[in-house]
């Protein structure tokens, strides 16, 4: 780092040194710091696309979401194939509240990594929270395309977990029950799965007819 801000105060037109600086500063946890490296070198450097891929990283850990998404897009502009890129803009557009920009970016994403998990798991969540039509048979299209991702256990369980609770709200008991039964199969040992199919059960067999 001490070499890079000699070159920084040595060469004050050096992006290279900038954006240097503003890495180390990321992985270092200053983010702060990261954010100002990053803006000067974007100063010195307007059309590249490591310093605004980079620019983005700083502003999403400062919570500047607004800024963030300006810097991905011109990013993804340079860069089309940037995966990264388009997870964290995605992200950027949940946090303001612009889910369907954010389904656009993953399912963007997902045309170059089908079997991306974080990707499938952040789209089915986004269906699962929309009140629109279809949201949430699309919720469980993106669940079980994250389950196919052979995803570790904990998260196999929770996916399980967020599928029934989704099922028994907007879709039918029998298909809560189904999962569920599928899920303690895969899953025995876990207590949680049972005690949510136990319930599942009573609720059925609450329902006339």
């Amino acid at each position: 780092r001490q070499l890079y801000e000699q070159v920084s105060k040595s060469n004050s037109s050096c992006a290279e040194s900038q954006l240097k600086l503003a890495e180390i500063s990321l992985e270092s946890g200053d983010h702060s710091e990261a954010y100002c490296s990053a803006s000067r070198a974007l100063k010195l450097a307007p059309m590249d696309a490591a310093v605004l891929f980079c620019l983005g990283q700083a502003c999403l850990k400062t919570a500047r979401h607004e800024e963030a998404a300006q810097s991905l897009e011109r990013c993804l502009s340079l860069q089309p194939t940037n995966v990264l890129a388009m997870q964290m803009l995605a992200t950027a557009q949940r946090s303001m509240g612009r889910d369907q920009d954010a389904i656009s970016w993953l399912k963007r994403l997902l045309e170059i990594h089908p079997g991306d998990f974080d990707c499938n798991l952040s789209l089915a969540q986004l269906h699962a929270g929309s009140q629109a039509a279809g949201a949430a048979s699309q919720a469980i299209h993106y669940f079980c395309r994250a389950l196919q991702c052979h995803p570790s256990l904990t998260n196999t369980r929770d996916i399980y977990l967020q599928m029934a609770t989704l099922q028994c709200s907007k879709c039918t008991l029998r298909d809560a029950r189904e999962t569920l039964e599928m899920a303690v199969r895969e899953i025995p040992a876990d207590i949680d799965l049972w005690q949510k199919l136990l319930e599942v059960y009573e609720k059925q067999q609450d329902v006339p007819g």
